[in-house]
């Protein structure tokens, strides 16, 4: 009974706490922090793999690589070598992006035969005596705008004075030789070549008395341009231009001037490489003391070894006045000295004070008639007459859309007729007209000058002849190598058109 009443009584005091607590509650309390994360469970067991689904069908073949040799034709399009050619091109290095030839070595070492005079080595020096060295390997030079090279050279270049070939593509021959040299008595370095029996030479100036003491050259070509320094100094460039090392023009432009010496290097060797075949010539031979040559190349991957020019046995006709036939040279012009350098063969029909135009007796279409064809020459070199321009009573024409029946009287009539004729008489044969190189002070000078760039230019496009304009030709200026306003002597026609001509026509012959 007792424990039944505290029973209750410990309910009744519970509600009625309750109830106190209640009545007098307050706002409730701030949320206490969450508790700490308890610890991840256990991973279950991976489930099993299901099984590898059936191979897709084979994909199409993909399309064949290109050889090593048709890769090598899209980076270089201007290799025209076949695969054959091409796998003994990359044998022998040729391929390679740069070439290094060790001419003379340590003063002693030198890679070549004495074919003349002496060459004896004190162990750091090697002494030439009238010396001519035949190199056991030619050095290639690429003469491309784009190629580059140095030629290094260290010693005394010339032990007196007189003229020296250091290094020459010819040991024999003159004529076609290319050649870097040095004149000590008038301290002068230069690159040549022989034309016609000339020698031109670009020079650079040498300070002081250089050459007669030892001294380190570099003869460089880069970017169109020659330069030699001395010393570790600058590149100078050509400064002047001689022939025979007299009648010495000054160089305003070493860019024209160093096309000029390419356009000469084209002619001789038909491509735009020369060779350095030996030190010395039988002609100039060296009298020097050398501690070395070398040189270093681009790529000389085009180059041909061709032993003859690609202009050697074709025959060219010539029709035309007075500077087709030498007047000012003993009758000798750019006729006889293309043949010369080329193996070419020529046929002339030029007679000194004649016309197009059939106004006059003699005339170029008359003397057109006297060449036979039966040789079926691969060019016709047509003079573009100076002396319609001075001759009275001479209309000059113009061009038609006519293919026959043209007013010859006309000196373009005339032009149109002998295209017109040989190519109906030799289909092959391909007509080459050249505009003459004259003076400032020639009366006609303007006329001239306005029927190349009017008619010449339309006769060039109707008919598809070469022109060789001499008389808009950018060069070094040697009129003064001419006997008056229009006649060139031996040393114009060989410095400006007998290498003009060949480069012409050498060019025609790709077509």
């Amino acid at each position: 009974m007792k424990k039944a009443i505290a029973v209750l009584l410990s309910a009744v005091m519970a509600l009625s706490t309750a109830a106190a607590l209640g009545a007098c509650a307050g706002t409730s309390g701030k949320d206490g922090k969450d508790g700490i994360n308890g610890t991840n469970g256990v991973n279950g067991a991976d489930g099993m793999n299901g099984t590898d689904g059936k191979d897709g069908a084979d994909g199409i073949d993909g399309v064949d690589g290109k050889s090593a040799y048709e890769l090598f034709c899209e980076a270089h399009p201007d290799y025209t070598g076949d695969e054959a050619q091409w796998l003994k091109d990359y044998a022998s290095g040729k391929l390679a992006d740069s070439k290094y030839y060790g001419i003379v070595s340590f003063g002693r070492d030198f890679n070549g035969t004495v074919t003349a005079g002496t060459a004896t080595s004190d162990g750091s020096t090697l002494s030439l005596d009238s010396c001519v060295i035949k190199l056991n390997e030619a050095v290639v030079l690429p003469t491309a705008e784009n190629a580059e090279w140095e030629i290094s050279i260290g010693g005394v270049l010339a032990n007196g004075g007189g003229s020296a070939e250091l290094l020459a593509s010819l040991d024999k021959s003159t004529v076609g030789r290319i050649y870097f040299g040095v004149y000590a008595d008038k301290n002068l370095a230069y690159l040549g070549a022989n034309i016609g029996g000339i020698y031109f030479n670009y020079c650079w100036n040498v300070s002081g008395d250089k050459i007669k003491s030892a001294h380190e050259y570099t003869l460089r070509y880069k970017d169109g341009v020659y330069g030699l320094s001395v010393d570790g100094g600058k590149f100078d460039r050509f400064s002047t231009l001689n022939n025979n090392q007299s009648n010495s023009v000054n160089i305003s432009d070493a860019v024209v001037a160093s096309r000029d010496f390419n356009d000469k290097v084209r002619a001789i060797t038909g491509q735009d490489y020369f060779e350095f075949t030996s030190i010395g010539a039988d002609t100039h031979k060296c009298s020097c003391k050398l501690n070395y040559i070398d040189a270093k190349t681009s790529s000389i991957y085009t180059y041909e070894n061709a032993s003859k020019h690609p202009l050697y046995g074709k025959t060219v006709y010539h029709l035309g006045s007075s500077i087709s036939y030498g007047y000012s040279n003993n009758g000798v012009s750019f006729a006889e000295q293309i043949a010369s350098l080329t193996g070419s063969k020529y046929v002339k029909q030029t007679v000194s004070g004649t016309t197009l135009s059939t106004v006059y007796a003699d005339s170029y279409v008359e003397r057109w008639a006297n060449f036979t064809f039966d040789d079926a020459p691969e060019f016709l070199v047509l003079q573009l007459s100076t002396n319609d321009f001075t001759r009275g009573g001479i209309d000059l024409g113009s061009v038609t859309t006519a293919q026959s029946g043209f007013d010859t009287k006309t000196a373009t009539g005339a032009i149109e007729h002998i295209i017109a004729e040989t190519k109906k008489k030799s289909p092959d044969t391909q007509v080459v007209i050249y505009t003459c190189a004259v003076k400032s002070g020639w009366g006609a000078r303007q006329q001239y000058a306005g029927f190349i760039n009017t008619n010449l230019r339309m006769l060039r496009e109707k008919w598809g002849v070469t022109v060789v304009d001499l008389f808009n030709a950018q060069t070094v200026n040697t009129t003064a190598w001419m006997s008056d306003d229009i006649h060139p002597n031996g040393a114009q026609y060989a410095n400006l058109f007998t290498v003009r001509m060949i480069n012409a026509m050498t060019e025609a012959c790709k077509k």
